[in-house]
């Protein structure tokens, strides 16, 4: 049977537009709501035109909406663009997924990591022991303090639970083996569990041949825990004889990790 086509390809066939429902009012504005191609439209009855449906038509694929009353132009609760991208309390999603308003979820995961990075400049460091020199004037460092003396800084880390750390790297200069003296950095990273002993996963350090900020990596392959641990990085060095000739400098600490979730 065909309506509207003399030569129908199935047993119905409708060419246009069509209503299925109890109500004889359609909304005001169907046609143009249905994009200007044929669909069709379901109704719920009573005032109210609770569910609309346009199966084809030369915009979108397919829409959802409410009408608030009979004669009433419907909303646009949900679009299936021709594009494929789907929106959700907008008519002209520009992604495969647009929600305007807001959105509860238990788990929102990523296909795929997505990587991160955690930096950490030289005057968020606190002294656990000796004491220090800093220098704000264009890039902040660390620089050791009083000769032949053991000096040790920290910072908190705060990343994501669950992120997963891969790589530890540290901005540093040490030349004093320029200068005849032997002096390093070390810089850790820690994992503070209550009750048990702290435990360092992850080491970059200085050679003291190498003049000039130099970057310091190593990778790393750590889960971070917030649970039941907490995290920081240490800054550890003991300043040359000659600690006024030398160079040793801390600039920065960076750490990459990767996370599955887009949420904190």
């Amino acid at each position: 049977m065909g309506i509207g086509t003399a030569s129908p390809q199935a047993n119905l066939q409708v060419v246009g537009n069509w209503i299925l429902g109890p109500s004889g009012t359609p909304p005001g504005g169907f046609d143009s709501w249905l994009s200007g191609g044929s669909g069709i439209l379901y109704e719920g009855g009573g005032a109210d035109f609770a569910h609309h449906f346009s199966a084809y038509g030369d915009g979108d694929i397919a829409r959802f909406g409410i009408s608030p009353g009979v004669g009433q132009a419907p909303d646009s609760r949900v679009v299936i663009a021709n594009s494929g991208f789907v929106g959700i309390g907008t008519a002209t999603p520009t992604a495969k997924l647009e929600v305007v308003g807001t959105v509860k979820a238990d788990t929102l995961q990523l296909a795929t990591a997505a990587e991160r990075w955690y930096t950490i400049p030289a005057r968020e460091f606190l002294i656990i022991k000796g004491n220090i020199n800093q220098n704000y004037d264009t890039v902040a460092y660390l620089i050791g303090g009083y000769t032949d003396s053991e000096h040790k800084f920290s910072a908190g880390v705060n990343l994501p639970h669950g992120a997963m750390i891969t790589e530890l790297k540290a901005w540093m200069e040490d030349s004093s083996l320029e200068h005849n003296d032997s002096a390093s950095f070390a810089i850790d990273l820690w994992e503070l569990t209550p009750g048990s002993i702290p435990a360092s996963f992850a080491t970059v350090s200085t050679t003291g041949s190498n003049p000039g900020i130099l970057s310091y990596p190593t990778s790393v392959s750590k889960q971070v825990d917030n649970q039941n641990n907490t995290y920081l990085v240490t800054a550890a060095w003991v300043t040359p004889q000659y600690a006024n000739l030398a160079a040793l400098k801390l600039y920065s600490v960076r750490i990459t990790y990767t996370v599955t979730s887009p949420l904190p």
